[in-house]
């Protein structure tokens, strides 16, 4: 459950950058902190290891006393995303296991004690787009499938608008029957509702946009039909595709196309580098159960990053072992 949430700004140098954390409870009694695509900040690998630990101890005096490990889910590229770790056929084989990974990262820390985390809480594999380009030549870097897809959508009447927060209930209804469809778990309404209402206080405390997300309520329609929507995290320099659901009723419609054109016109005018299209499958494997998730979002250009995923510094051993064995069992 979480608790709290607290926003940074961090210099290291001539470089400053945004930190949110944000405390979680598991067991009733242990409290982590967690730091979402965290740090945003760019390093040779032999200085990750040491920054995160440098960074980790920086925050303990702001932790809670309960507080058992720091959890960075980072946005570095993994080391192992290299040409000897392909397939002849172009198939990532994906990272080694846990241990060896822990020792390349500490290889250059002090204390030698950052962990891979057992979970990655937020998809290390995804497809980026870079959006320094000009819009032509983005919606030419698509698919001609993609590019198609979206032609029809127009032509078909579809629009896209930035919502009020008073279709969200229309919108979370297309959500919940997409999870039940697809078989995904749905977060309930008020998740969404804090989410936007956590955000909007968030700034008004902060007031700097640079170091609070912000979403966005994206919806295609066609007359007062509401046939898709999707949820836009603005955070920094980058834009984020991070919830959505349509209706399998207007599917010839093409709206997610056309939604997705749309968030990421919509980054770039917000002056984001970098539009995330948020998870896939490590690899374009015809029988994963995924594949045409793959598929949809490689189409609109943009490059297949595997990121390093989340990683751990125990503040307390004890206790960190505790939750490890406590999420192990559920």
């Amino acid at each position: 459950m979480e608790r709290d949430a607290r926003a940074f700004m961090v210099r290291y140098g001539q470089v400053v950058f945004p930190l949110v954390t944000i405390e979680r409870r598991i067991g009733g009694e242990y409290v982590y902190v967690y730091c979402p695509r965290a740090p945003q900040i760019a390093l040779p690998e032999e200085d990750q290891g040491p920054f995160m630990e440098a960074l980790a101890r920086q925050l303990k005096s702001h932790l809670p006393d309960e507080t058992v490990f720091v959890r960075f889910d980072t946005v570095w590229d993994n080391p192992y995303d290299t040409s000897s770790h392909y397939t002849e056929t172009g198939f990532w084989l994906g990272p080694p296991r846990h241990e060896v990974r822990e020792i390349r990262m500490n290889y250059f820390t002090r204390e030698k004690n950052l962990r891979k985390s057992p979970d990655d809480l937020l998809p290390p594999d995804t497809v980026e787009i870079a959006l320094h380009q000009d819009q032509d030549d983005l919606f030419m870097d698509m698919r001609q499938n993609t590019r198609n897809s979206i032609r029809r959508s127009l032509k078909k009447g579809v629009t896209v608008q930035d919502a009020p927060l008073k279709y969200l209930a229309d919108w979370y209804r297309l959500y919940h029957d997409t999870a039940l469809r697809k078989g995904f778990k749905a977060e309930k309404l008020e998740y969404f509702q804090n989410l936007f209402q956590s955000a909007d206080s968030f700034q008004e405390k902060t007031g700097d946009s640079r170091i609070v997300p912000s979403f966005r309520l994206l919806i295609a329609t066609k007359g007062k039909e509401i046939l898709a929507g999707m949820i836009l995290g603005l955070y920094g320099n980058m834009g984020y595709y991070l919830f959505a659901g349509s209706s399998p009723n207007w599917r010839d419609h093409m709206p997610n196309y056309l939604l997705q054109w749309e968030a990421i016109k919509m980054a770039r005018s917000a002056c984001c580098h970098r539009y995330d299209l948020f998870g896939i499958p490590p690899n374009n494997d015809p029988v994963h159960p995924q594949n045409g998730l793959y598929t949809f979002k490689k189409g609109f250009g943009g490059k297949v990053v595997h990121n390093r995923g989340c990683w751990d510094y125990p503040v307390d051993e004890q206790g960190y072992m505790m939750v490890r064995n406590i999420k192990a069992a559920m």
